[in-house]
């Protein structure tokens, strides 16, 4: 910051800027020795109020600024009289009621802030005004003095008067009456104010004008001599200057009521688009005011030899006058250390440029006259920018005032224009900060000044491109190889948040930000470098590596994987930001920005993209945003592009609606789901065979590859392969397990069930399927001797299916009370099991055995209205339906079973049967036909056949019967 006296300006809402000369502190009015013994300040007499306070004023109030605040100002003024020298005495009167208990701790204790310098402060009342009708003045005792704290690298010579009010209790008012008087010995006869009604910063200096509180009447008033002309603008809200005169002065007053404070909801609001107040200044134009800051530099121009043989130095060797010019102001940036040294002789003007250098410290006004010296010694033209920063609040172009903040550089090289800070340490050389860019401005050199807008922050000043590739395993895992580059002040604030910090410090608070997107993630190595981190001119590489475990997760339903992927810049940098519905402000992005962002995924031979998300393409008037889906020739590589560029970074509070949808759209855009499925593509043979040449270790990929050939039904290649497969990976059980569907016959299947039983006897998978296959061969003994075993060797979800299994081992044993018990073990175990189609399905089957038909049927009809297409469920609601000759519901049934059915040969058998019971003839030839297309090996497919066949022959006519005649022959 600038380090000049326009803080305290703002802090204490108002304050005079007296002429320039000796400086001339202002005496206190006499006291009895005795009093000034006691008290610690100068007293004076009450001056005459605008507003006096009585209790009946609070029933004007708005209801909610008594209740809803901890306090609210009931009134907040200042008076200023303003003499012939540009001298002035400003008298400041607050009441401020105290709503509950939180304002008696936050108010207890007012602060005034003033330069013991060039001020003098004068309390002329302090007072509590009780809830109970009682008055308690406060007493010397409860006044102190104190030094302000050195704060963020700024040495301030102000003082502080510490006033504790005695007795507080919820619903007091508080009183207050100071004057400060004096003058700043560095200004011409020009006095200048920015007041501000509704804000004030940490610095306060009066009850009632903390921002976090309404105030609900406010007024300022300014006297000045006839002689003067006085230039003033209402910010804010329209604010009209009420002007009266006398025979020798002319005052201007401003009053205006219910100001609600800025909202603290969130930072996301730039505080002065809240302020309310009013700029006054005796300038007559910018060029007075840019003539008065070249006066301020007299004597602080000149280059000492100290500084020209540095100059020397820095640039020798440099080819161009550029590359000469940032060598200077990178040094006077990275060398200079920043610090202000307050107010006084110094609040305004600049240090002599070679005391600046020998100390090797100094504020933006000091740096900035050593490098507006230093450039000149290479003959290239500056022009000094001074300018409030952004939530300070704004120079008006109708009042020429020098109120600023921060003064930096207007460089000419070769003819082209370069903003330039020399306290900018994060940015490139010619960047500015972007609190500064767009503001309005007093541009000057030594021929004169001039008000201008500068330019705003545009997108490319903040630009990210991340270019990631996603490597998908067989086994769906996933990783990201990630290369984002920054430039500009995305690269800045990189700086900000990683320069001088740990590796390991770098790496927590890079991996947060991709936590919220991706669970699990790890980051397994972060590569930056770091002289591109220390120069600000140079954009930042940052390479690295996230193992995002499953990515994808199986969809068993649909037989696929499901991932998300997203841009993490975009939410960071966009949707961060986005504004609650009851939001009551406007909304300020941190900057503009532009945003490339690449994902490119590669799937394994193994795996091909299922459903891809579509394009989308979204504009607004804060921007535009792309996302695109590029096509690629290989069918396991897949392109995501997110493009965004914000050109306006500011939403006016009647534009939120707006916004708001377009932040809803854009958020539908950061993350979209990819869909994979297991490849089959009979072109994936061949890439299946050549990824094993090369990594014959992957059992995934020889999973894959027999499950193709089976599909294709190269059945002979399938086997081939999978012998090969177990040959390399004997231990791998989903390979030992593909085994089944290769058995040549059911004794084949029983040995290969007892083998994996044999090799994984801890997994309750293989035991549990090895009695459902004995019951389905009709091996009721076997069946229950190792269902049994496995139930009392596994809990959990295969202690659960042990329990089904063995209810429909009785089911086929006629013993239906046994498995209605097993039943109700189950329930014990999982209450959850009664919704499953498998335990309903059984239950029905017992109610089935038992002939109880209409039961069955109520409970079957039950049971699909959870799972409609359940196949199990449909085939015993057609049962019961034939055996209650409901020929409706069974034809019913039997459609949707067929419909569900169309790629299982069991179920198509089934069906072609439940036609045949339903003398549906063609369908049922048709279906048992589609099902041997299937499976050649379906009984019930084959006796339907045989039944149509049958049916289809003529029937055999009897011999006849001889004569009666030749009978009796």
């Amino acid at each position: 910051m600038r380090g000049w006296a326009w803080r305290v300006v703002l802090a204490v809402v108002f304050c005079a800027w007296p002429a320039a000369g000796t400086q001339a502190q202002q005496k206190p009015p006499a006291k009895p020795a005795e009093t000034r013994a006691v008290w610690k300040v100068a007293r004076g007499a009450a001056e005459p109020k605008a507003l006096a306070y009585r209790p009946e004023m609070l029933k004007s109030v708005p209801k909610e600024y008594l209740t809803e605040y901890a306090a609210c100002c009931l009134f907040s003024g200042v008076t200023v009289r303003v003499d012939d020298t540009g001298a002035s005495e400003d008298v400041y009167h607050t009441l401020v009621r105290l709503n509950n208990a939180a304002a008696v701790e936050e108010q207890g204790e007012c602060r005034i802030l003033f330069q013991p310098e060039f001020q003098t402060l004068i309390l002329n009342e302090a007072r509590v005004h009780t809830a109970r009708g009682e008055t308690i003045d406060i007493r010397p005792e409860h006044i102190h003095l104190r030094d302000m704290n050195t704060d963020y690298q700024v040495y301030s010579t102000a003082r502080e008067a510490i006033i504790s009010f005695p007795g507080l209790t919820v619903g007091d008012v508080l009183e207050m009456q100071w004057t400060v008087k004096g003058r700043d010995p560095e200004f011409a006869p020009q006095w200048v104010a920015h007041h501000v009604f509704n804000e004030t910063d940490a610095e306060s200096v009066s009850q009632g004008d903390s921002s976090d509180y309404p105030i609900y009447q406010a007024a300022m008033s300014v006297t000045i001599p006839n002689g003067r002309t006085l230039r003033h603008a209402a910010f804010g809200r329209p604010l009209i200057a009420n002007i009266s005169e006398t025979a020798t002065t002319r005052t201007y007053a401003w009053s205006t009521t219910e100001l609600l404070p800025p909202p603290l909801e969130d930072p996301e609001v730039t505080r002065e688009n809240f302020q309310v107040g009013v700029a006054c200044s005796t300038f007559d134009s910018w060029d007075a005011v840019a003539q008065w800051e070249i006066a301020l530099r007299k004597g602080r121009t000149d280059c000492t030899p100290e500084i020209r043989a540095l100059v020397q130095k820095l640039t020798k060797g440099l080819p161009t006058l550029t590359e000469q010019v940032r060598a200077l102001c990178r040094f006077v940036r990275s060398d200079m250390r920043y610090l202000s040294r307050g107010h006084g002789e110094y609040g305004n003007r600049p240090h002599p440029p070679g005391e600046v250098l020998a100390n090797r410290f100094g504020d933006c006004k000091d740096k900035t006259q050593l490098l507006a010296v230093m450039l000149r010694e290479l003959n290239v033209p500056v022009e000094y920018v001074v300018l409030l920063a952004e939530g300070s609040g704004q120079m008006l172009a109708e009042v020429p005032s020098p109120i600023a903040d921060h003064i930096f550089l207007r460089v000419t090289v070769d003819g082209k224009s370069h903003w330039v800070d020399p306290t900018g340490i994060w940015c490139g050389w010619n960047q500015l900060r972007e609190d500064c860019q767009g503001r309005p401005a007093l541009i000057f050199n030594e021929q004169g000044g001039r008000f201008e807008l500068l330019p705003e922050l545009k997108p490319e000043d903040c630009r990210i491109v991340c270019e990631a590739e996603l490597t998908v395993d067989t086994d769906t895992k996933a990783r990201m190889k990630v290369r984002q580059t920054f430039h500009g002040l995305a690269a800045a604030d990189l700086r900000i948040r990683w320069l001088g910090k740990p590796a390991r410090n770098r790496r927590d608070r890079f991996l947060k930000e991709f936590e919220n997107y991706y669970e699990p993630v790890q980051l397994t190595d972060l590569l930056i470098d770091e002289r591109q981190l220390a120069d600000p001119d140079l954009p930042i590489d940052v390479r690295f590596t996230l193992d995002l475990g499953e990515l994808f997760h199986e969809d068993t339903k649909e037989a696929e994987w499901v991932g998300r992927m997203a841009t993490v810049q975009l939410w960071q940098r966009l949707l961060a930001y986005r504004p609650a519905a009851d939001r009551r402000a406007g909304l300020d992005m941190p900057v503009p920005f532009e945003m490339r962002d690449t994902l490119r995924i590669k799937l394994p031979p193994t795996h091909q993209f299922g459903l891809l998300p579509l394009s989308q393409h979204l504009d607004a008037k804060w921007g535009h945003f792309d996302f695109d889906v590029l096509n690629a020739q290989d069918p396991h590589i897949a392109v995501l592009v997110w493009s965004v560029r914000l050109t306006d970074r500011h939403i006016l509070e009647a534009d939120l609606p707006e916004y708001r949808k377009f932040d809803e759209a854009a958020g539908s855009m950061v993350s979209h789901l990819v869909h994979i499925y297991r490849t089959d593509d009979e072109e994936d043979v061949e890439r299946l065979q050549a990824y094993l040449q090369d990594r014959p270790e992957d059992p995934r990929a020889w999973l894959t590859l027999v499950d193709l050939l089976a599909s294709l039904e190269r059945q002979d290649e399938a086997e081939a392969t999978l012998k090969k497969a177990l040959v390399k990976h004997a231990g791998d059980r989903p390979l030992q397990e593909l085994r089944l569907i290769f058995a040549s016959s059911l004794t084949q299947e029983t040995e290969i069930y007892r083998d994996l039983v044999r090799r994984w006897p801890e997994e309750g998978k293989f035991t549990m399927l090895y009695g459902l296959h004995l019951i389905e061969r009709e091996q009721f003994a076997d069946a229950e001797k190792v269902l049994m075993a496995g139930l009392e060797k596994f809990d959990g979800v295969w202690a659960l299916a042990g329990c089904i299994y063995m209810a429909e081992l009785r089911v086929r044993q006629k013993r239906f009370a046994d498995g209605y018990a097993l039943l109700e073990k189950a329930i014990t175990l999982d209450e959850a099991v009664e919704e499953q189609p498998s335990f309903q399905e059984v239950r029905g089957k017992l109610l089935e055995g038992e002939q109880k038909w209409a039961a069955a049927a109520r409970h079957y009809g039950a049971s699909l209205e959870l799972h409609p297409r359940e196949p199990g469920l449909l085939t015993g609601s057609i049962r019961t339906a034939i055996q209650q000759k409901n020929r409706a519901d069974a034809l019913r049934h039997l459609w949707t079973l067929i419909s569900v059915s169309a790629d299982d040969p069991p179920a198509l058998a089934r069906s072609a049967k439940f036609s045949q019971e339903l003398e549906r003839w063609e369908d049922a030839e048709l279906l048992a036909q589609h099902a041997l297309e299937l499976d050649s090996a379906q009984p019930d497919a084959l006796a339907v056949l045989d039944a149509v066949k049958k049916r289809r022959q003529p029937p055999v006519q009897p011999a006849a019967k001889p004569a009666a005649a030749s009978r009796l022959k």
